[in-house]
Formats: structure tokens, sequence, C-alpha cells
């Protein structure tokens, strides 16, 4: 039986379609804007995102950084990395590792990490904030997929979890007309892309 905390924190998350860097990645060595498109300079890369016409979010590309002929023209230049489609975001870098957030509903969102040299997506998955790096790990939160919108919580509660029942039955009546969610604190190694949960959870109110 996997094991939990006694404590559970109780929050409300308020939307926020703002997007910003995740605390501990890298800072920009400079920012650009230009209405449609912005670039991001790192040492070692340019991350652009474009204003996409048929959708929410930005086209997002990584570049080599280096001579060009200027830097808005530098988004032309031959990618090292493009995102898959989608209502990106860019959330960070971290050495190599290029963090998106994918999504413009309320959270959860898609949380996805590309590697930069070998251009591909190392992990994917739904996430509440906070979220940020402490040393080689990045900590978020995990939906792990629970929904209540009633209170007939004993037949969809895990056993391992139902110390949080009292919590959420009473989250139901406060706020009958909000869905309730948990999720889980997480670490993911930014080196060797291994998740480590902490078995702390925290439920909120989700739309």
């Amino acid at each position: 039986m996997k094991k939990v905390i006694s404590t559970v924190a109780i929050t409300v998350f308020f939307v926020s379609f703002s997007m910003a860097l995740v605390v501990g990645s890298h800072v920009p060595e400079s920012f650009s804007d230009w209405r449609f498109l912005s670039a991001h300079v790192f040492s070692d890369y340019v991350v652009y995102e474009l204003m996409q016409t048929d959708m929410a979010g930005f086209e997002v590309k990584v570049v080599q950084t280096g001579p060009t002929t200027g830097l808005k023209i530098g988004f032309f230049s031959r990618p090292i990395l493009v995102v898959e489609d989608g209502p990106n975001f860019f959330m960070g870098l971290w050495k190599d590792v290029l963090i998106i957030d994918t999504g413009t509903a309320p959270e959860p969102r898609l949380l996805s990490l590309y590697h930069i040299p070998e251009k591909r997506l190392v992990h994917r998955d739904s996430y509440f904030s906070p979220i940020e790096i402490d040393g080689e790990r990045l900590l978020y939160y995990r939906d792990i997929g629970l929904r209540f919108y009633d209170s007939d919580i004993e037949k969809r509660l895990p056993e391992e979890l139902r110390f949080l029942e009292e919590n959420l039955v009473s989250m139901l009546k406060d706020q009958p007309y909000l869905g309730v969610a948990i999720s889980e604190k997480v670490y993911l190694d930014l080196l060797t892309f291994e998740l480590v949960n902490t078995g702390e959870y925290v439920i909120r109110y989700v739309q």
C-alpha cells in the first residue's frame, strides 16, 4: 500500500493565464518582443515564441545562439528543436531542458519537457501550480486524476487515500458547484528524468 502523510493542505488556486518563467530556471540574458514574435536569449540558445493565428498560445522553437543579421531574422534560422503543435507557452530553460506549458484551460494543464540536444520529448504530465526548480529537481503537483462532483466519495476514493474523505466532504458542502481534485507533490530529476513521489497530497477546487 502506498505510504501517505497524515496532514492535508487545503488550498484554492485561482487561474491565471499569464505565464511566467519557472522559479529556479535560467534567466534570459535578454528578451525582445515584437508583438507577435518574442525571443528569450540565453548563452547557448534562443527560444522563440510566435503567436498562432488558428489557436491560443505560441509556436515555440529553439535555435542555437550565434551571429545573425538580426535577432528577429534569427527566427527563420534552422531550428534545433520545434515544439509539437498546441497552445504552447514557454515556461523556462534549465541547462539543455526546455520547459513548456500546454493549454489555456484552468489547471491542471499539461507540462512538457524537451531535451534540446536529443530533440525529443522526455517528460509529459498534467500539473498544478506551484512549479519550481530546486537544485537538479523540478518540483510540481501532479494531478492524480481524482474528481469529486458529488458526495458519493466512498466508491471513488482508493483505500490509501481514505483519510482525505472528511476534508473532501467538507469542501463539497462548502462549494457544491465546484469539483474537487487531488494532487500529489512530486520531484522530477532533471538529469535522469525519473519521477519521485512524495506521498504529500493537496486537495483543490477545480472548474
